[in-house]
């Protein structure tokens, strides 16, 4: 157990305890004695989000270091996550356990001296020939490996798991007692996800900590004792305590808030949607309202292509005030275009409302849509869009000479899509969402469908995905998303001066 007392000298990098004497909890244990253990190659570790598997992790990489029991000259450990980003974290934690002064002098005289490269290029600690370097899950970053260690970081959240699996794997055995640590959540049960076949057997050591189906039909998923079950860390993260009680409130409001609970903080290998839809209709109805449109307000924009729809949400922080308006091109007519998509008269009853203009000829002009949320709206604090469409909004913003205002882009995938659907649902079960009775947004809002992947992260469906129908009009629900979840995590918005159209970051 040189590992698990070693540990213990070492302070808490970040979060609860910061600062104090690493207190090792059994299960972490149980890990660093595996890894200290010659008949453990492939070791696999799942539980609830935020119980500190990358700060143990990080931990684990320093101890090849050197002032670490596992350091041999030439050890090299290789860390993947599924983004750069992520992976950066990791290296942060590692650094922070740098050698004191005295020590750092005396490893530069052996040839071991201490560097630290952490940039969007660069992650990395190196002690001499001993070194933590931390890539994001692509293949090609892994030619010429030949790793003592190799820590797999949230595993399932990696888009191209089969191929990174099988190149980490056929470079375990280039050196002599060489290690992979597999850790994250469960992926969906029987998803054929290469995670998921290890925790069935594929590892020489499976630690999982999750509730069961037992937990769920007894009705015991709200016991504090079911959620340490998934939860280890549970008795020492205060924090993780209070979010926990928090989301577990939340869950009993909402079906898709509970799919998410059960996935996320209870690791029972269930898809974190009960169902594929946005909203449900329930939420969605009992949140109905007129709120004033008071303070400052953030603009979420959907681009429309061809003869797609265009579409403007406005969200009132303050209030929770949402509004919608989008705008079609005058050729075909509302109601042949309603009947090509299914939807009768809708199209016609939402124009007759105001909730819905016209643009001349075949196409939306996005120009027009812009104008007419800046006569009704006002101007806003921040306007979001798609990652990949701003410069298109920067042209038609420049072309009406659209007042100044800061510009933040989202990307629709995984990543900044997951965090933003998850964001939306949290700010209307917190009621800090009032949507007006617009029948635009609540028919898109109802159209809406989200697809999850093996990590249990969603995102916004398009086209047929998750049982959405091909001709939906979700654009008003999509332009929602963004306005609501940068409106809702970034409350200071409103007070910030805008400074010209700008690139603004929503983290």
């Amino acid at each position: 157990m040189r590992l698990a007392a070693w540990a213990e000298r070492l302070p808490v990098p970040s979060g609860d305890g910061a600062g104090e004497p690493w207190q090792v909890v059994p299960w972490q244990r149980r890990l660093l004695s595996a890894i200290e253990d010659p008949r453990h190659q492939v070791i696999a570790v799942t539980c609830g989000r935020a119980n500190g598997k990358t700060a143990l992790s990080g931990l684990i990489a320093r101890a090849y270091l050197p002032g670490g029991p596992m350091f041999a000259p030439r050890r090299q450990v290789l860390v993947v996550s599924a983004t750069h980003q992520q992976a950066r974290i990791l290296v942060e934690d590692v650094s922070a356990w740098k050698p004191r002064p005295a020590d750092l002098e005396t490893l530069k005289e052996a040839g071991y001296p201490w560097t630290v490269a952490n940039s969007k290029q660069t992650a990395r600690v190196k002690a001499g020939t001993a070194e933590v370097r931390a890539v994001a899950a692509r293949p090609k970053s892994l030619h010429g490996i030949r790793p003592d260690l190799i820590i797999a970081d949230e595993l399932t959240q990696w888009q191209q798991a089969p191929a990174m699996w099988a190149a980490l794997r056929t470079s375990l055995g280039k050196r002599k007692g060489s290690k992979l640590l597999a850790v994250g959540t469960r992926p969906m049960a029987g998803s054929g996800h290469v995670f998921d076949r290890l925790l069935e057997g594929g590892a020489d050591l499976v630690l999982k900590y999750a509730a069961t189906e037992e937990d769920e039909r007894a009705g015991r998923l709200g016991w504090r004792r079911t959620w340490r079950k998934a939860n280890p860390s549970l008795d020492v993260l205060p924090t993780l305590e209070e979010t926990i009680r928090k989301e577990w409130a939340e869950a009993k409001q909402d079906e898709q808030a509970m799919a998410q609970f059960k996935s996320l903080r209870l690791n029972m290998g269930t898809s974190e949607v009960s169902s594929l839809m946005l909203l449900d209709a329930g939420v969605w109805d009992r949140h109905l309202g007129d709120a004033p449109a008071e303070g400052a307000y953030v603009l979420g924009v959907d681009l429309g292509t061809t003869a797609a729809m265009s579409a403007v949400s406005g969200y009132w922080p303050k209030t929770g005030r949402l509004d919608a308006l989008a705008c079609f091109g005058d050729q075909p007519n509302l109601l042949q275009r309603g009947l090509a998509d299914g939807v009768g008269d809708l199209y016609s009853r939402c124009w007759k409302r105001g909730e819905l203009i016209l643009s001349q000829g075949w196409t939306s002009d996005v120009k027009d849509v812009l104008e007419a949320a800046w006569s009704r709206w006002g101007r806003p604090s921040a306007i979001v869009c798609d990652w990949w469409r701003q410069g298109e909004l920067k042209t038609a913003l420049g072309s009406i000479g659209f007042p100044k205002t800061a510009l933040i882009p989202r990307r629709m995938g995984f990543g900044d899509g997951a965090e933003d659907v998850r964001d939306f649902r949290r700010a209307f079960l917190e009621g800090k969402v009032t949507p007006t009775r617009n029948l635009l947004l609540a028919s898109a809002v109802s159209q809406a469908r989200v697809i999850v992947d093996p990590a249990g992260n969603e995102k916004l469906a398009k086209n047929v995905e998750g049982g959405r129908r091909k001709r939906a009009r979700d654009d008003a629900a999509a332009s929602s998303i963004i306005a609501v979840a940068v409106g809702h995590r970034k409350r200071d918005l409103a007070a910030q001066p805008a400074r010209g159209l700008r690139t603004a970051l929503a983290r």
